[in-house]
């Protein structure tokens, strides 16, 4: 397979001349019409070397070799785990009439250009062919360890209830304007993210609420983009495995921050540690706002939090109104302020923003509360950090009568340092500890399962179910009246990842399960 995992093409020509897409469809699946020369697609990029002309026509731009087609320009780069130059022939062979890549690439009969980063370099390119659509869509992008869905989803909501048109890419899917669809990775390639944006413009959005990952910062998928703001949630421990160190991590993130232009606002955490450090790395000119549960320019009194939501006096720099959120714990209140203060730096008043907090949606996987039998409650959560965990149990726990369980584990071939530290947060919170398999990929789950044990202070109540589905159903079935489980991890997913394959399996529908089961004995 070639480097890459798909691509969309031009369908049609903007009178402006510049290329854009309609809608996404792969290369090779039929007629496309429109093109733009090799020099204009390239402009803006930093070349190292050009061998060839400039004048080719570009009918479309591929990062995978088996989306070319006739007219395609080929752009690729060294991955981690297997590198796109050696599809470079099976691009020519296909159609491509120019290759862009990090190597010299040997004589080819069709224009040859060397970058340093061929990722970057295809968010610049992919910004010029689809005609610049994040100056037309006004793109806000949202960073952080936790809360990034729930934040970007709400803002979402808060823009359209304000009649704006809204967009959202991010990891429970993408919405171009005609309804979420699944999502790939949280953060598209550049090339797909540019023609996502393209969609947009051409559905009547004006504006988009975008996820930006760890990843896709450090590898520049987001170059191109210009963001109209950005909004920090939070910093904990996770991706470590890529990253190395949190420093890097953080150093990521905060690349979100260092591309604002003059005139574009930060969203920032008084409360978070690391939030003045994402201040600093804003350029001069970048209008900066805070927000916090208890201190900021966005902020509460009078919080009252149950399993129904939480009400509280809203506090901006405008003045104090009441407001209502129909989603658990005080850390779905900061995801609620940061989007608070985002659409204020939007335009939006501090009456019309708490008006859109009392329609929050139900967001896929974070905080669900499953329908019960009446008797215990059950709620599925994406919680896959220690932080993470420790918050919704924390939140869980004064609203629990009888016992809170927790039945969670590890995902495989990530950040395995943390296994211990989320095994900690279980025991410190919950009364009935239940680890499992997560997305176990390539390990084995009985050592997940053991290394995240040893996080378990002695005397712990815990129970090791390998089988995840057996997991839940034991909770669910073994819990009393009163008790509260958290089944935690994967939140809204719809499969489960094991030695290569994804298996279809949901949270939801395994909890469903259990206590129909539960309701007939």
């Amino acid at each position: 397979r070639g480097q890459g995992g798909g691509s969309f093409v031009q369908e049609h020509c903007h009178p402006s001349g510049r290329a854009v897409a309609l809608k996404p469809r792969k290369f090779g699946g039929g007629e496309t019409r429109g093109s733009m020369k090799l020099a204009e697609v390239m402009k803006g990029v930093v070349v190292k070397e050009w061998q060839g002309g400039r004048e080719a026509e570009i009918s479309g731009l591929a990062y995978d070799s088996k989306q070319v087609g006739r007219g395609s320009l080929f752009c690729t780069w060294k991955g981690r785990k297997s590198d796109g130059h050696a599809f470079i022939s099976d691009a020519v062979q296909r159609g491509a009439v120019a290759v862009v890549a990090e190597k010299k690439i040997p004589e080819a009969i069709v224009p040859r250009i060397r970058v340093e980063s061929g990722r970057r370099a295809l968010g610049r390119m992919a910004a010029n062919f689809y005609g610049h659509p994040s100056q037309e869509v006004r793109v806000i992008g949202l960073t952080g360890t936790n809360g990034k869905t729930s934040t970007a989803m709400l803002l979402q909501t808060l823009f359209q209830a304000g009649g704006l048109q809204c967009g959202y890419l991010g990891t429970v899917g993408n919405d171009v304007g005609k309804g979420r669809q699944p999502a790939r990775q949280t953060t598209p390639e550049a090339l797909d993210l540019q023609a996502l944006l393209a969609e947009m413009r051409e559905n009547g959005c004006r504006a988009a609420t975008m996820e930006v990952s760890s990843h896709a910062l450090e590898q520049g998928r987001t170059e191109g983009v210009n963001f109209a703001g950005a909004i920090f949630t939070n910093l904990g421990r996770d991706h470590l495995d890529y990253h190395g160190t949190m420093e890097a991590y953080e150093s990521a993130k905060g690349k979100l921050f260092e591309g604002l232009t003059e005139g574009a606002f930060a969203v920032i955490p008084q409360e978070d540690p690391s939030g003045v450090r994402m201040v600093a790395r804003c350029r001069p000119g970048v209008r900066v706002m805070t927000y916090g549960v208890e201190r900021g320019d966005v902020f509460t009194k009078n919080l009252k939090m149950g399993m129904g939501g939480s009400s509280f006096t809203l506090c901006t720099t405008e003045g104090e109104v009441a407001a209502t959120l129909p989603w658990l714990g005080r850390f779905n209140v900061s995801n609620a302020l940061a989007a608070a203060a985002a659409a204020m730096q939007s335009g939006w008043s501090a009456e019309r923003v708490a008006a859109g907090l009392g329609r929050a949606p139900a967001v896929p996987g974070r905080m669900e509360k499953v329908a019960h039998a009446g008797d215990i409650s059950v709620l599925v959560d994406y919680a896959h950090t220690a932080d993470a965990v420790a918050a919704s149990l924390r939140t869980l726990k004064p609203l629990t009568q009888g016992s809170l369980w927790v039945v969670f584990g590890a995902g495989g071939d990530r950040d395995a340092g943390k296994r211990s530290g989320m095994a900690a947060e279980a025991a410190k919170w919950a009364d009935r500890v239940v680890l499992t398999s997560d997305n176990p990929r390539s390990e084995d789950p009985k050592k997940i399962m053991q290394e995240m044990a040893v996080g378990l202070p002695r005397g712990t109540a815990v129970q090791m179910v390998e089988n995840r589905a057996e997991a839940i159903r034991m909770a669910v079935g073994s819990a009393s009246a009163g008790d509260v489980v958290l089944v935690a991890g994967k939140g809204h997913e719809e499969f489960q990842e094991v030695a290569g394959e994804k298996i279809p399996f949901s949270d939801r529908r395994e909890v469903e399960r259990a206590l129909a089961e539960r309701g007939r004995k």
